[in-house]
């Protein structure tokens, strides 16, 4: 589903380049739920956009259901981001002028598709939304907001999910909500990357990788 192959990033700072991350090599398969553990300024976040198609990076390959995303014109990669990648972040990324219903369906502005408002509701449902769907973000608590941002990734039923540090922002019980949600769909033969600095979350993923000065590592079990 989802494999990066000697991939490398750097930022330029004070007239030298700081690398974020180095020849990682990365596999992640349908069924999978592989957290990245690592502490702040590790690179998690450069891994993550460089995986979903967002950062080119320097050097190496991403490749997504055996597409190279940066060989894709523009368009093409947008295209493959859009219907091929769902996005889950902390800071949840709501538009505020927007209900949650509405939100959820931002997704499919671009592309469309078939009964997407349909989806839309049925999402809502599942992830408990339903007497919520029609409030402003702003009225919405802190886990509805981050489930409305899920479902907004799952609309377009994605192979993969990438997921940045979901449930910093939640309780337990909401975690353990979007948690389940994320194994969940890796059980339903999608792949799941999430990054984290949480062992608690990591230790729902099915294989753990720890990300530490760029450089990826796979513990032995």
């Amino acid at each position: 589903m989802l494999e990066l192959i000697d991939v490398g990033k750097t930022y330029p700072k004070a007239g030298s380049n700081v690398p974020a991350i180095t020849s990682v090599t990365l596999r992640v398969d349908a069924g999978e739920f592989v957290a990245v553990q690592g502490p702040s300024g590790a690179g998690k976040t450069t891994l993550l956009l460089v995986a979903g198609a967002l950062l080119r990076p320097d050097q190496g390959t991403v490749r997504v259901g055996g597409d190279d995303v940066y060989q894709l014109s523009n368009e093409a990669r947008a295209r493959l981001r859009a219907l091929r990648i769902g996005f889950v972040f902390q800071q949840f990324h709501l538009i505020p002028y927007l209900s949650a219903l509405e939100n959820i369906l931002a997704a499919g502005v671009a592309h469309g598709g078939p009964d997407l408002a349909r989806r839309a509701e049925t999402l809502a449902e599942e992830l408990g939304l339903t007497p919520r769907r029609h409030h402003l973000p702003s009225e919405l608590s802190s886990g509805e907001r981050q489930r409305v941002a899920l479902a907004r990734a799952l609309l377009h039923n994605p192979s993969v999910l990438l997921a940045d540090e979901p449930t910093g922002n939640l309780d337990e019980q909401n975690a353990v909500m979007v948690f389940d949600r994320l194994a969940s769909f890796a059980q339903q033969d999608g792949a799941v990357l999430l990054v984290t600095h949480d062992k608690a979350a990591a230790g729902r993923a099915t294989r753990r990788c720890v990300l530490e000065a760029g450089r990826l590592s796979e513990p032995r079990p």
